[in-house]
């Protein structure tokens, strides 16, 4: 590794470079712009501050000074700039620190701090405020008065703008600023790393200098609002493709905002294909605008020529209305329309598009080609009504190409063959077929789908390029399991998971939590007392906490179970004592013994987490929520229509701004929002999503004969009984073969262990047969499939081999009434005793 002395030399941690000058915005073009610089640790015990260390930083020449990648706008262009070492044996809120020329004080009044800042990976940044109180006399100067994570992302390897947010209860001097830049556990850090900071300065606006955002707007894409109620956009649509006319739905009507985040659905079409682009718009004196970045580069470029038809390679598609250079209003074929127009012309999807996903971008704006949207006041987009709506779009050929990718085993089609490279017709069902080797199992497969499936999921300009799902073996049938259409829109990635005969999942790796599950609250202000769960179809369950009086931050509720169809929309009331904390609902839909907690851009959920209540200024519908919200205040949840029955682990977490299921916590010195120390919990309890109906089979034995329901039915493959209704069985088989009992297996994956990663699966109980001559199921047991094993009462029978001469013998039914000349095979009294007529 190389050391950073190389470059800037070493200083003492604590030790200042003197400079003199003064300014309140810093710069290090010369020493004029700040007063001193150092490093600064806020562990106590950090080595940086015990003198056992020294830490790397000084003004060098500016490393970067590229353009931006985004805009192709410059990003820093001042010739020096401040230079450090991260070290890995700081703490997570080790940075560089630079006393001002000038102190400023922290009022209630919210101000920002900026910070160009360039680092080679992504990450929190964080902001310290050294100073002290006016009123306390004799106060040290550099005590530690704030510390806040920027509100923007930054972007690894380029220059940023970091955005700090701060204020104070007033008359809080603050004379030195400490630049974290990374927050995270310095256990993961395998070795130091180089960042630099310029031009910080304090000022009332919130927007970054710099923008890093690919695909722009001319506002903030989550708080730019409309300012008008009467004009706002429902869907866009995309029709004439051979896969059919396209609708997708906006909630611009809800929202009010100008941005509408649909990266998460989709177009499909094929290169060459001609379509049409609409969008339904409540209003009018507007026009449409149609924008596909077909070079995937993170803009669109809305270059024309001087009729004002798109350019060559223009990622102009269409439009309904623009003012051409010689001043006449035309649309994108050239063709002169009026000032109302609104109807976009089809356009040709160009025929060279590789198959991949492509973003496109739908906009109502007066008069503007800029994809960004209108910025002039009297005709800006947001006065106007108008939308920016970002979606994709999947070109696609006829067919796609499926993988397989494993170990001790292998994935194959139905009929036996291999997947490699198999080329299978585009958005239809495909079935495939497990074939693990001897002495291993299968638990399922992880299937990864759409285009570009060796890189990452979303790419660097925020496009989704796959989606990944895992599929249990307990959704497998007979070892076969049908990929469905909607699934097999791209090139698939199939990974059989393979486990030798036997394995367990690692305890540790299972529904993890981040704190010993012992841990207890370290307030006594607020508790969790009882959390009821509403489904608009099933049965409400309430889930008491009053036992918990040792007050634990894990709640182990998992005898507690929510039933409740596929489909079902499910209402949670909390009852906390105490505020200001937020609230999570996941629940382990692929049934892999963890929780995904993957957001869509635009903050809804995209993963196993169905619910939060706040995290980065959203809530799980999408809206704008502001931080500090009583628990009280949590989103109703829906159950996915496509889960299939089955038991289910689901964990509530209580929070602050925190979507890790496994709950905020860390062993760190300074870590700040414990979930123990905010008031917080870890609940775990299952979901039950209960058939239409009941699968019903038998472990029959041919000798004995087959199980029989009371009215005769026999009880074999396929066999299906209505739910929640009991069900009676004959105490005799169709080989007339007595009944006495039956053990009744219930549940789901029943054919392995009843617990598996701590969850119950299935139960069993006998139930007998009563006086009268009867084996009833109760109607509460018939909620989920079950497996029925009968025991045959042999005592009093003659013998199963026994020849009865039925010429000598006196032979009745059980009934008592005298059986006929000739008895079929079965069950009868002869001679005063039971006996097998076979």
């Amino acid at each position: 590794m190389k050391t950073f002395a190389k470059y800037i030399g070493l200083a003492a941690a604590i030790a200042m470079l003197p400079s003199v000058s003064s300014a309140t915005d810093i710069d290090f073009e010369s020493e004029n712009g700040y007063k001193s610089i150092g490093v600064y640790d806020v562990w106590e015990e950090s080595p940086f501050r015990t003198g056992v260390l020294q830490g790397n930083f000084a003004v060098t020449p500016n490393p970067d000074k590229s353009d931006n990648e985004a805009t192709g706008e410059p990003g820093n262009s001042t010739d020096m700039v401040l230079g450090a070492q991260r070290s890995r044996f700081g703490s997570n809120r080790f940075g560089v620190r630079v006393d001002l020329n000038e102190t400023f004080e922290l009022t209630p009044t919210v101000k920002y701090v900026h910070v160009l800042i360039h680092k080679p990976k992504a990450g929190r940044v964080m902001l310290v405020g050294l100073g002290s109180r006016q009123e306390r006399f004799g106060q040290n100067p550099y005590c530690e008065q704030f510390w806040t994570l920027s509100s923007n992302s930054i972007i690894e390897n380029q220059w940023c703008d970091a955005v700090f947010a701060i204020k104070g209860a007033g008359g809080i001097d603050i004379r030195s600023l400490v630049v974290v830049p990374d927050c995270e556990s310095p256990h993961d850090l395998a070795e130091d790393f180089l960042f630099y900071v310029d031009e910080i300065i304090i000022n009332n606006s919130s927007t970054p200098r710099i923008t890093t955002e690919y695909y722009t707007i001319c506002g903030d894409k989550n708080t730019f609002a409309l300012n008008r109620e009467d004009r706002y956009s429902t869907n866009i649509q995309l029709k004439g493709s051979a896969d059919g006319d396209q609708t997708i739905s906006l909630g611009q009507q809800a929202d009010k905002l100008v941005y509408q985040n649909r990266l998460n659905e989709q177009f499909t079409a094929k290169p060459g294909e001609t379509v049409t682009p609409a969008i339904s718009f409540n209003g009018s004196w507007m026009h449409a605008y149609c924008y596909l970045d077909r070079n995937n580069d993170g803009r669109f470029d809305a270059t024309l020529q001087e009729s004002g038809v798109p350019a060559e390679g223009s990622d102009v598609m269409s439009f309904s209305a623009y003012t051409n250079a010689a001043g006449n209003k035309v649309n994108s074929k050239g063709t002169r329309v009026n000032d109302q127009n609104f109807t976009m012309p089809s356009f040709t999807i160009p025929a060279d598009l590789e198959p991949g996903l492509y973003r496109m971008r739908f906009k109502v704006d007066w008069d503007c080609i800029d994809p960004a949207g209108n910025a002039e006041g009297s005709n800006m987009i947001n006065a106007n009504g108008g939308v920016i709506a970002d979606v994709m779009i999947n070109i696609h050929n006829d067919n796609v190409t499926v993988n397989d990718h494993q170990l001790n085993g292998e994935v194959l089609a139905a009929d036996g063959t291999k997947l490699n490279a198999l080329s299978v017709p585009f958005g239809r069902d495909f079935t495939i077929m497990m074939n693990p080797e001897k002495g291993f199992v299968h638990d399922g497969v992880v299937i990864n789908y759409g285009y570009n499936l060796d890189g990452k999921a979303t790419d660097k300009y925020g496009n989704p390029q796959y989606q990944t799902v895992r599929v249990p073996a307990s959704r497998f049938t007979d070892d076969t399991y049908t990929i469905p259409a909607a699934q097999m829109r791209g090139n698939v990635l199939i990974n059989g998971q393979m486990l030798e005969d036997g394995t367990e999942i690692p305890d540790d790796d299972v529904y993890a939590i981040n704190f010993p599950e012992d841990l207890t609250i370290s307030r006594t202000d607020r508790s969790l007392n009882a959390l009821t769960l509403n489904p608009s179809e099933g049965r409400l369950l309430t889930i008491s906490c009053e036992d918990n009086t040792a007050r634990r931050v894990y709640l182990d509720k998992l005898e507690s179970e929510l039933n409740a169809p596929a489909g079902a929309t499910v209402i949670p009331t909390v009852n906390y004592s105490g505020s200001a904390m937020h609230t999570y609902f996941y629940v382990d839909l692929d049934d892999n013994g963890k929780f995904s907690n993957e957001l869509n851009n635009d903050g809804t959920p995209a993963s196993e987490l169905l619910s939060y209540s706040h995290y980065n200024g959203k809530n799980s519908t999408g809206a704008t929520q502001v931080p500090g919200i009583t628990p009280a205040t949590s989103f109703p949840f829906v159950i996915p229509a496509e889960t299939k029955p089955g038991v289910y682990r689901a964990r509530f977490k209580i929070d602050w701004s925190n979507i890790d299921p496994a709950g905020q916590y860390s062993t760190e010195p300074g870590a700040t929002n414990q979930i123990n120390d905010n008031g917080g919990y870890v609940m775990d309890f299952m979901v039950h999503v209960y058939p239409e109906s009941v699968a019903v089979t038998a472990v029959n034995d041919e000798q004995h004969g087959l199980l029989r329901t009371a009215d005769g039915s026999v009880i074999g493959e396929g066999f299906t009984a209505p739910r929640s209704t009991e069900l009676q069985l004959s105490v005799t088989t169709t080989e007339g073969t007595p009944v006495s009992k039956i053990t009744l297996r219930r549940g789901y994956r029943m054919t392995g262990t009843a617990e598996f990663m701590g969850n119950t699966y299935w139960s069993e109980t006998e139930i007998a047969a009563t006086d009268d001559g009867k084996i009833t199921i109760p109607a509460d047991m018939m909620d989920r499939p079950i497996m029925i094993t009968p025991a045959y009462d042999m005592s009093g029978i003659c013998g199963m081999n026994t020849v009865v001469d039925e010429t000598e013998a006196e032979i009745y039914e059980l009934t008592g009434r005298r059986a006929a000349a000739e008895p079929t095979k079965g069950l009868y009294i002869v001679n005063g005793q039971k006996a097998v007529i076979r």
